[in-house]
């Protein structure tokens, strides 16, 4: 079995690392930038000019700085100097030995559709928090000065993603020490925390239902109501591309829904992803007009979980009987998929078999993917389809090239296939509509079929009453009407099971869920609809201008 070569391979995009996420809790937190690199403005609260010298108080007492002299607790750190503007600035190793109150890092999460910035101060006194506390509504283009205690700051930008900028403006003859926030649309809150101290800064998109989590933890009969449902939004992004924005009813009380409404006669639909690699949607979606972020992986090695097949190369094949949305020419299939497999060793068929949901076979060629289990024999396959290993799974499949084939031992000749025999494989689709898609990637689990209700997770290996399907949060899914029309729909708070009344009221024919949570995120016309950060995921869905637009243009 050959590993594909050349134009039917898929490149290897240069990974865009904007946010390296974390799963903590049910905020997904990025590791604190470090801040202070060009020095820190030092405020005139935070040192005293005496007899030619420099004077900082410090928890141990005071500390001067005399030119000619050096520091007078005889450390080597580098001087204070004067910038052009006449402010004083200390590098950040000098910040911190001398005790000065400052921002040490930024760090970025989200929860829901809320984006949140954690800014991490350092040595600050008891009534830092003093003057932190604000909300506010950020207009395009119109930026929010939330002003500062007396801090060591850096000047410029903290944190730049997209159109969402916290940029530092350190005090000045005329202006106090603040923090500058800019952000397309948004509601802010800002409020301190202590233990450690640091500063949260809370962004919404506009016409978003997020509720800002409380300062603190409080009973669920303490929450506030869900806010007034706002009247529809409609708007056209793109040609082929309708927005539309609406609330719905959920278990959790009511959601906005964000719904991309695609015309098959204008857009062309594909899977978009890359070995081992993560981005945001907003990146995959370079030069799209639409996208939406696609199926399950493994958030630590990028690799990719279920069937992937992109521009026409199975990258891997289906698993657990789950629902696959697949684009061929002129339509779009979702249904459960399987696939017919067979494979020969030697040339001699050794196995032909359906896949059902648990076995007999899986294989991948995607790089840090983890195939088989514990109850599976693996072979370990160079790039020439010859055992590199045969032995119990699971295995990884190598980053230098190659696959890995899981199997049931049952399968006698595959069991006994030594390193150096050649083994190929032939897998076909099923059902046989989807085994035509150029572009196919599998999520679920199915929400509706033919019309009608098709929710039944436990046909697809889903356990119930578990986060990824029970608990209120995100929701990606995609469906399809007869006439063809693709729909992109987020949910910002609701249950998997609740995407099913949305999707029979906007007359889907099929439907599945995508991956969710944290990885939902609807794009159009360069701009994220639901959330302001995203996280990166390993695959998009994007809709591109048809050749038939393109020529129009």
């Amino acid at each position: 079995m050959r590993r594909p070569t050349g134009p039917n391979r898929p490149p290897r995009w240069t990974l865009h690392a904007l946010l390296a996420p974390l799963l903590l809790g049910v905020c997904v937190v990025a590791q604190g930038e470090p801040v202070g690199g060009d020095g820190l403005v030092v405020p005139d609260e935070l040192f005293a000019v005496r007899d030619g010298a420099v004077v900082f108080a410090t928890p141990r007492g005071e500390v001067r700085y005399l030119g000619g002299i050096g520091w007078s607790d005889g450390s080597d750190l580098p001087p204070p100097r004067y910038d052009d503007a006449g402010r004083l600035v200390v590098d950040e190793p000098s910040a911190r030995a001398l005790g000065l109150p400052r921002i040490e890092g930024v760090r970025t999460g989200l929860d829901g559709s809320v984006s949140r910035i954690v800014v991490d101060l350092a040595d600050v006194g008891p009534d830092h928090g003093a003057g932190l506390r604000a909300e506010a509504e950020l207009a395009d283009g119109a930026p929010y000065d939330l002003p500062l205690p007396p801090l060591a700051l850096p000047e410029g930008v903290l944190l730049a993603y997209g159109e969402v900028t916290v940029r530092a403006l350190p005090a000045g003859p005329d202006a106090p020490a603040r923090l500058r926030i800019e952000a397309p649309g948004a509601s802010l809150r800002a409020f301190p925390l202590e233990g450690p101290a640091r500063l949260v800064l809370d962004l919404a998109p506009e016409g978003s239902d997020a509720r800002f989590a409380p300062d603190a933890p409080a009973p669920a009969e303490e929450a506030d109501p869900p806010p007034e449902a706002a009247p529809p939004h409609v708007e056209s992004v793109a040609d082929g591309v309708d927005y539309r924005r609406y609330v719905v009813p959920t278990v959790a009380g009511r959601s906005t829904v964000h719904v991309l409404e695609l015309d098959p006669a204008q857009v062309t639909l594909r899977v978009v992803g890359s070995v081992g690699e993560g981005r945001t949607v907003l990146s995959w979606a370079d030069g799209a007009v639409a996208a939406i972020n696609a199926g399950y992986f493994d958030t630590s090695t990028f690799a990719a979980i279920g069937l992937r097949r992109i521009d026409g190369t199975l990258l891997s094949w289906p698993s657990r009987n789950r629902a696959v949305i697949g684009f061929v020419e002129d339509a779009t299939v979702v249904a459960r998929a399987t696939a017919r497999v067979r494979v020969r060793v030697d040339g001699i068929l050794a196995a032909d078999a359906v896949l059902d949901g648990d076995g007999p076979f899986d294989w991948s060629d995607v790089p840090g993917a983890l195939i088989g289990s514990a109850r599976t024999g693996v072979l370990v396959l160079d790039e020439e389809g010859t055992v590199v290993r045969n032995s119990i799974g699971p295995a990884r499949v190598p980053r230098d090239g190659g696959s890995v084939l899981a199997y049931d031992a049952s399968f006698r000749p595959l069991a006994l296939a030594e390193p150096g025999a050649r083994v190929s494989t032939e897998a076909h689709l099923l059902p046989q509509s989807l085994d035509a898609a150029r572009w196919a990637i599998e999520a679920g689990p199915l929400l509706v079929a033919e019309g009608r209700p098709a929710f039944e997770p436990e046909r697809e290996r889903f356990a119930r009453n578990v986060r990824i399907l029970d608990e209120v949060t995100q929701q990606a899914a995609v469906g399809v009407r007869d006439d063809g029309t693709i729909l992109f729909v987020v949910g910002e708070r609701m249950v998997a099971e609740d995407l099913v009344p949305v999707f029979l009221d906007e007359g889907a024919r099929d439907a599945l869920r995508m991956d969710s949570g944290s990885s939902s995120t609807l794009v159009a016309d360069g701009r994220q609809l639901n959330r302001l950060l995203a996280r990166q995921v390993e695959s998009a869905i994007v809709a591109v201008p048809s050749e038939r637009t393109a020529e129009a243009r």
